[in-house]
């Protein structure tokens, strides 16, 4: 990753879930922002609130189109694209789940002045689970 830089990220997300009940997380992690190309990445270990303690995350932003990575105990591949479905599979130690991702918002403000954002909110659909509005906001 050239120009690689250590960075503070603070991640708040929020998840309603098919009956609207709602649950909320928000964490503080050090991490890696940098550009490979013209595709920025942000990766960061994620913390034992998230739930995903043990894994690592991705983020590649390029073009306004998002790609999230999760890998360790578990592991995903999400596409997030502005209007788009999209789908994955999520592997963990309690089996593998279908997923679609609809995108309703991506919003990306890359700063060079450690002032960045970025701001997804979509609907992830798992199989056999259901249907979760999600919003993820992430400050590094």
């Amino acid at each position: 990753m050239k120009k690689a830089k250590e960075v503070k990220i603070h991640i708040k997300s929020n998840q309603t879930d098919y009956s609207g009940e709602k649950s909320d997380m928000e964490f503080y992690t050090d991490g890696k922002f940098g550009i490979i190309g013209e595709t920025k990445v942000l990766s960061y270990e994620e913390s034992p609130v998230s739930g995903l303690e043990g894994s690592k995350s991705t983020l590649k932003i390029k073009d306004n189109v998002v790609s999230l990575t999760r890998s360790g105990k578990n592991t995903v591949n999400f596409l997030f694209q502005l209007g788009e479905k999209t789908n994955t599979m999520y592997h963990t130690a309690y089996g593998d789940f279908q997923m679609e991702v609809h995108t309703h918002e991506i919003h990306v403000s890359i700063d060079k002045d450690d002032k960045s954002t970025i701001y997804l909110r979509y609907t992830l659909n798992i199989s056999q689970l259901g249907s979760f509005l999600n919003e993820l906001l992430i400050n590094f």
